[in-house]
């Protein structure tokens, strides 16, 4: 659902009460979105933050001297 702030400001227990439920409420001003409004918890942003990363190459290809490296380029 996309609000506008003058509607948020009205109505803002009711939304509050709708996003709490899992509906992501977009708030708008001048037509450009601001802001959302979602559950507690809805984001784990820290997990997403702790996964390890993949290494796509070999420790010897990725770590080895590079000999054509211009320091001046």
């Amino acid at each position: 659902m996309t609000v506008t702030i003058t509607r948020l400001r009205r109505h803002l227990f009711e939304l509050v009460d709708r996003a709490s439920r899992g509906e992501p409420i977009i708030i708008v001003r001048n037509g450009a979105e601001v802001a959302r409004l979602l559950p507690a918890g809805h984001s784990d942003w820290r997990g997403r933050m702790t996964t390890t990363p993949r290494v796509r190459v070999a420790d010897d290809e990725a770590f080895r001297p590079l000999d054509d490296w211009d320091p001046h380029a």
